[in-house]
């Protein structure tokens, strides 16, 4: 019976090494809008140089940032066709294998009562 009870706590010690292990924190990055409004981040994707794409809104606009692998933003870019209506949401992004950036999704058209869809790509720079 003391063999079990042992065998089980080496056990149950070398599974949970993983959950006590220390992540450290690499870096953080935050997009300040300039609308005064809510940003939010939807969705995210690493290309193969580690540079990080994140596409959600900025005050009801497009908004796409690219940071480097340290975290420093690349660039950041705001669609919006539909101004001073803005009511735009991306809905998708996706990166081709050059690292470009492909975002779409839902904008306002010429009225304010129809929604169209906007594709927009963006280079590397």
């Amino acid at each position: 019976m003391k063999a079990i009870t042992l065998i089980s706590a080496i056990i149950i010690l070398s599974l949970s090494q993983n959950v006590f292990a220390q992540y450290k924190q690499e870096w953080v990055a935050r997009y300040n809008n300039q609308y005064n409004s809510r940003d939010g981040g939807n969705y995210l994707a690493v290309d193969k140089s580690g540079n990080v794409t994140v596409a959600g809104e900025s005050g009801h606009r497009y908004l796409t940032v690219r940071y480097d692998p340290n975290g420093n933003q690349l660039w950041s870019a705001i669609y919006n066709q539909s101004y001073p209506i803005p009511f735009d949401n991306i809905n998708a992004l996706v990166l081709d294998s050059y690292g470009n950036a492909y975002v779409t999704g839902e904008s306002k058209g010429p009225t304010y009562f129809y929604m169209d869809y906007a594709t927009i790509k963006y280079d590397l720079n």
